[in-house]
Formats: C-alpha cells, structure tokens, sequence
C-alpha cells in the first residue's frame, strides 16, 4: 500500500480476521485473540505501524508472535494472506450479513452453516419465505426485525460516514491545491456542510487544464472521467470523489451551486429570478445579457439581498427566510470552545492516562478536562467501583497541580441502568465534578419503557448531561425508540444538557435532534468522548453538527470558562433543592 497503515485499519484487519473465524466456528480461542488484539491496537498508545518498520513491536503488550507476523505482513505489504485463508471457503456476501443491525458473527454463522444463507438478499428471500423460522429462536418478532433492519440497510449502500470522507477530503486538497493551472480550490458539497453520511466528495476548482487536474487526482485516487466540466475518481476507500472545474471569475458562483442542497438552491434561485437574474446552472449569473460577477459567496449572497449563509445551515429548513430577515445567528465555533466534559482513560477502557490526556488537552488550548471513566456496571470497559473512582481522584488532584494552565475535574460516564437509576449511589456522584449519565446497554427495549428509563435518570439532580443520548451508530446501528420531545421537556425543566458527541461514528444528538432540543430550551454540550489522547482532537465533528443545528456559542455549556461553567452548575443544582 502507498502508505501505512493507521492502527484503527490494522485493527480492522485484526477484527475481520476474528469475523471470519467466528463464522467458521472451528476455532473459538483464536477468534477471541484475534478480536482482543484488534481492541488492543485500536487503543494502543503508539502508532502500530511505526513499531512494526522499528522491528519493535514486541513491546506492544497482548500481541504475541503469531498476530505480530499478521500485523507485519499487513503493514509492510498492504495484504494480508492470513485474511484470504480465514475468509477461504465464506462467500463475500456473508460478511455482508454483518452490516445489518442484530445480526453478529454468531448469527451470521447459524445461517450460513445451517441454512446456506450467503448474502443478504438470501436472507431478505428467507425471511419472507418464511424459510428464516427454520432456525430455532427465530421467531416472528425477530424476523420482522431482521426485514426492517435489512431496508435501512438498503437505504444506507452507498453511504460513507463523515469521519470517513472528511479525511479523505482533507487529502485530496492538499494534493490538488499544487496543479498546473489552480488558481483556487475549495471543499464542497454534503462533506462542506456537515452532514452525518455523505455519498461522495466534492472539491470546487478554478483551473484552467482538466487534464492537469485529472493527472493530480490519478496520483491520489482512481480517476474514472475527465470532461471540461469536471474531472470524477474514487477513494482507495471507495468513496467517489467529483472535482468541479471552474473558470477563475465563476469560481465563487459554482462554490456556491456545488455547496447548498437542491432545496437551498431552489430558493436562491426563485429570489434572483424576482431581481431579474438567471441563476442557472452553469456560467456566470446573468441580468439579461450582461454577467453579474462576484469575487466570494459573500457577494453573491448580498447580490441576492440575504445575509451570508454559512454552508452548514445550506439545507432549506428556514435559514433563507431568516436570512432575508437579517435574523440568522453567529454559530458556534471550535474556538468558542473551553474544555472537554467526557473523556476516558486506562483506568477504564482508555488508551492513555490520566496525565496524557491532560498533556494533550492543554496542547489543544483548553482551559479544562473532566475524566469520564465508565462506571462499574459496564464490566466490558472495565467501569469503576466506588473504591476505584475514591482512589482514582487522588490521581486526578494530582495530576492537576501539575497543570498550572489547565484545570482537571473528575467525572463520570456513570450507566443509566434498564430502569433509570444511575450507576453509583448519590453520595458517590455528590464527590464529582461531572456526571455524564449514558445508555449502554437493553438497547431493545420499547420506546416507553426506553423513553421511562431516560427520564427517570434526567430527573436525578446528580446527572449533568446525558451521552449520546439517542445511542445511534452510523452506517451500523438505528438509535433506541425514544420519545424526544418528553425527554427534551423534562431535560429543559431540569437544566439538564444534552450531549452533541463529536465520535465521527456517532454524531449524536443529530443536527435535527439538537435543533429541537435547543428550540424547547435544552443546554447543548459538544464532547469527544476521547478514549485516547488523539481523539480529544476530535471536536470539530461536533461543531459541525452543531453549527447544522444553528446552535450560538450561548446555548453550549463547554463555551463557559472554569468559574462560569460552576455556575452554571451550581445553578442548576441550586434549582434542584441541592
């Protein structure tokens, strides 16, 4: 491979071995190594490639000679034998299966040993066939559930998740801002604005030679097409890429055609034509004969008689209108942001300590960090008893007198158990600084009960914010049924925040979701859930979807300093009877 490999691929790689020899079922001790060693990388410290061309990685703990030769053979050639031999007699379709929600190695293997099931349409084919009710356990709730998991699975193909496509963008800019004959160049399209999935990336170019650019982007992607318009490829990912081409004095009018929806777009056009101006779709603007020119987005805009419209809000649900009116708000920025309310580390399922996490904070320029370790319910991620979380904040304090420049709170990622209650008793959560209250586990249940369950924890006066609040996975899993209206009423009544987790995986709340929170009087905070020092980084996701939301620097918690962050707690708290 051209470059290599970062540790979330090699874990990748690590955990698809484990996928297929679980599907297999002949080899369950080497299964479970292989999917501890993808945990292991995932959350290693270091840059696993980086050791492995060191000749070092045996300092990697929990990774033992055999899975070093995998890892190796990965990273020094780009391919992996050991893959093709665990995957050799599973039909590709198989691992297919995976994508769909409910459906794990276990399962998948049931209906591939036991019915011949080998993709998707299969089970599509046996579920409504009936064939599916073969499989003990497989009643007919769950063969509902498997159809309509398998039609958002259908919605979803083609789809790449922000955090995916971001990235790649990022990449492909760099290496096209030097072409013969780019005088400018700019992101575009659903990457630009923000959106949670995206089916490709655009880049706007002023370029005056296609073939040139074509040429730049074979060096980085596979380019397919090449006309005088635009110039198409795709990702080594798969992710389709179009660049747009431009001449330089049309460049701000197509940034502008290529960055707002259908919809946004629409209404662009329907003002100009009421000025008497041809919109278009190609080429400059025009009154009449004559070209209307615009050096910036901001011009055209004004042309237009609208404020500007950041392109994050491109999306037709109400920012022309304001826009019109003068009413659009000043969105929340990375740089009004003060702190990290959620992060983890080694003392719970973490990468990093306490201090490195710390360190890295302090060189992202905030003012604090809260430590959000899981709590003792959730097993898998290691959670802290009381005992721990006693012992853990004598670290904590001493590790912020360390910090002259940054302040370090303890916290808590404390589980909302099935029935509502958090995970540690109030006099434990009373010591904290934080509380993060969060579902992670009986994902399944009814939205009433879903729905009991989470107001019950946002009335304890000890729960500051909740996590992820709607639970949802991107590309991998729908969020729990949830009745968001009665959980954003009580979380407004309370003072309750409600979390915008800027995990590129997650992205939740939505934009949609965080807008009406915010519209019935709900506090927003914007978190990493960092679970390694790297992934503090991770905020401008957040932001993004904040700024979709049309959400100002005041309605988010994590914008305050240190004294007025208190505050704002003590304030609720006060609220509370506490």
């Amino acid at each position: 491979m051209a470059r290599a490999p970062n540790n979330k691929e090699i874990a990748a790689l690590l955990g698809a071995i484990a996928d297929a020899l679980e599907i297999k079922a002949e080899d369950a001790f080497r299964a479970r190594a292989f999917r501890s060693g993808a945990r292991r990388v995932e959350t290693a410290p270091v840059d696993v490639a980086t050791t492995v061309l060191e000749g070092k990685l045996d300092s990697l703990p929990g990774i033992g000679t055999r899975m070093g030769n995998v890892i190796a053979d990965y990273v020094k050639t780009g391919a992996s034998p050991q893959l093709e031999e665990a995957r050799a007699g599973i039909p590709a379709g198989v691992f297919e299966l995976l994508m769909i929600q409910g459906v794990g190695t276990k399962t998948a293997s049931r209906l591939f040993n036991e019915l011949e099931i080998v993709d998707v349409d299969g089970l599509e084919a046996a579920a409504k066939s009936g064939r599916l009710r073969q499989l003990p356990g497989m009643g007919p709730k769950k063969v509902q559930r498997f159809q309509e998991e398998i039609a958002r699975l259908h919605e979803r193909r083609g789809t790449f998740r922000l955090g995916d496509a971001l990235p790649e963008m990022a990449r492909l800019l760099g290496g096209l801002e030097g072409a013969t004959g780019v005088t400018a160049i700019s992101p575009a399209g659903p990457v630009r604005r923000g959106a949670a999935t995206v089916r490709g990336i655009d880049i706007v170019l002023a370029a005056t030679d296609a073939n040139a650019v074509a040429h730049a982007l074979g060096t980085l992607a596979a380019t397919t097409e090449t006309t005088a318009e635009l110039v198409r490829g795709e990702t080594a990912g798969g992710i389709p890429v179009t660049l747009h081409l431009a001449t330089p004095e049309d460049f701000a009018v197509t940034l502008l055609r290529q960055s707002g929806s259908a919809a946004h777009l629409a209404r662009l056009e329907s003002i100009a034509s009421e000025q008497g101006i041809d919109f278009g779709a190609a080429g400059p603007l025009r009154r009449g004969a004559a070209a209307v020119r615009v050096a910036t987005e901001a011009e055209l805009y004004e042309v237009l008689g609208l404020q500007f419209v950041a392109a994050e809000l491109r999306e037709d649900r109400g920012e022309v209108e304001a826009a019109r009116a003068g009413r659009l708000p000043r969105l929340v920025e990375l740089g009004d942001l003060r702190g990290d309310l959620h992060a983890h580390t080694r003392w719970s399922d973490g990468a990093h300590t306490i201090a490195e996490m710390a360190a890295a904070a302090r060189r992202l320029g905030h003012d604090y960090l809260v430590i959000s370790d899981h709590s003792q319910s959730l097993t898998v991620a290691q959670g802290l008893t009381p005992e721990r979380l006693r012992e853990q904040r004598l670290e904590v304090e001493a590790v912020d007198a360390e910090f002259a420049d940054l302040r370090l709170f303890q916290g808590t990622e404390t589980d909302i158990l099935t029935r509502g209650g958090l995970d540690f008793e109030d006099a434990e959560l009373a010591e904290l600084d934080w509380v993060t209250a969060s579902v992670h586990t009986a994902f399944q249940q009814s939205r009433e009960a879903m729905t009991a369950r989470m107001l019950t924890a946002i009335r304890n006066p000890w729960a500051d914010s909740i996590g992820h609040p709607t639970g949802r996975l991107l590309n991998a899993r729908e969020g729990y049924e949830l009745d968001t209206d009665a959980v954003f009423a009580a979380a407004a009544e309370t003072g309750t925040a409600m979390e915008i987790n800027a995990m590129p995986d997650r992205l939740d709340l939505s934009d949609e979701l965080a807008r009406r929170a915010v519209e019935m009087g709900v506090d927003i905070v914007i978190n990493t859930d960092a679970h390694a020092a790297e992934q503090l980084g991770l905020l401008p996701y957040g932001v993004v979807t904040a700024r979709r939301a049309g959400i100002t620097h005041e309605q988010v918690v994590n914008t305050r300093d240190v004294e007025a962050l208190r505050e704002w707690r003590r304030a609720r708290m006060a609220k509370a009877g506490l």
